[in-house]
């Protein structure tokens, strides 16, 4: 028992680590999709240009041939491009989990979730587990928001179809199946069934599944806590969960989950909006890459001033300066983002609802209070350009 909860503390601190390490890579991250939507936006007008010379230098025969050439590399280019953005926004989102999953207990603010997020979530973690064992077969039904915590949930997920996969033998994938059901329950409940074709689980030791220590894997392979730990958090939602299984014919777990309403939430694409007017933006972050990456993408439709340090902006303000937008990341050095929202209260009221504040996770207890109570919009890093002019669209309006 000492030895598995030594393993759960050591699990628990490389939680915190992982979850450290995808802040500092959100930065990084940020000026990487924001350069590479810079050159594809940029791209394709170069091309059809490159294109229009092309067919007015066709009759020079020394042009007409480098022009063409130059056309080809210029679309060769736009492709790499293109590419190099969907495995940047495929990192995003590997970014967006890890923070979502490793954020801590005490966050434990209930909000509407829609479990098919945090399916995805959890599916994207636990593909390299399922893989090489069995096909994931999904038939998800409707089901409604919950009010919880994202990263719990997620959780929860991620425990059952990693437990589901180890139930499978490696490299028989053709053979062996994970399956993913939902649907919505009579009374309105969010149902998630997840269930592997395993050997299944012997019925005296069904009855123990659910407790502390108890783990039907090897020695060394399991704390015996996982289990524990869903219940819990299944609980705490207000939910259940439990198994159905026979020896040779798989295990089933049905998470049930009281629901919100009765329709899971769509995400509709809006238009992108557009500013009515030039602006005047101040971008203030420690990163010069990101800061950089806002000027070159805001920098033809509007008048952008990028500044380094939180004191510098403060003092910039006190001078006289006025701005429509300010850009501000909240963690840095010194004079922070919530430190210029204060100092801004005092000496410019005005400009503390032109702030837009720019995070990359906001794991300590005051930061999150401190997000949760002001009324200012904010981004998580690594956010995208569009996300970026709507929020300039909306306070230029």
């Amino acid at each position: 028992m000492e030895a598995q909860v030594a393993q759960a503390d050591r699990m628990a601190a490389l939680g915190r680590v992982a979850a450290g390490v995808a802040h500092e890579l959100n930065n990084p991250l940020s000026f990487v999709l924001g350069n590479l939507e810079v050159a594809r936006e940029a791209l394709p007008e170069i091309l059809r240009e490159c294109m229009v010379l092309h067919g007015k230098v066709q009759q020079d025969p020394e042009l007409a041939p480098r022009m063409l050439r130059l056309s080809e590399q210029l679309r060769d280019l736009h492709a790499v491009v293109r590419d190099a953005s969907e495995g940047a926004d495929r990192v995003r989102a590997i970014m967006r989990d890890l923070k979502s999953f490793s954020r801590p207990d005490t966050d434990d603010r209930r909000e509407p979730v829609d479990v098919m997020r945090s399916l995805d979530a959890a599916v994207r973690m636990a593909w390299r587990e399922i893989q090489p064992r069995a096909r994931l077969i999904q038939d998800r039904q409707p089901v409604p928001l919950v009010a919880g915590v994202e990263g719990r949930l997620c959780q929860v997920f991620l425990n059952l179809l990693v437990n589901a996969a180890e139930a499978l033998p490696d490299g028989e994938s053709y053979a062996n199946e994970v399956r993913i059901h939902t649907l919505t329950g009579s009374q309105g409940q969010a149902i998630i069934e997840i269930s592997d074709t395993g050997p299944g689980i012997a019925p005296d030791q069904l009855p123990h599944l659910f407790e502390p220590f108890f783990t039907t894997k090897g020695p060394g392979r399991g704390t015996g806590l996982g289990l524990s730990i869903c219940h819990d958090i299944v609980r705490a939602h207000g939910g259940e969960i439990a198994v159905v299984s026979q020896p040779g014919a798989g295990a089933t777990f049905r998470v049930t989950l009281p629901g919100l309403q009765q329709h899971a939430l769509v995400a509709l694409p809006l238009p992108e909006r557009h500013p009515t007017r030039r602006g005047k933006i101040l971008v203030v972050d420690d990163e010069p890459h990101v800061a950089a990456t806002l000027r070159q993408s805001l920098g033809r439709d509007h008048d952008v001033t990028v500044l380094l340090g939180g004191r510098e902006a403060v003092q910039l303000i006190q001078d006289g300066a006025r701005f429509d937008v300010i850009f501000c990341d909240v963690m840095m050095p010194e004079v922070n983002g919530m430190d210029l929202h204060g100092a801004l209260m005092g000496v410019a009221r005005d400009q503390c609802d032109r702030i837009v504040f720019m995070t990359g996770g906001a794991f300590s207890f005051v930061i999150r209070e401190f997000l949760s109570h002001v009324p200012n919009r904010h981004l998580e890093k690594p956010f995208t350009l569009r996300q970026v002019r709507e929020a300039v669209a909306d306070l230029l309006q």
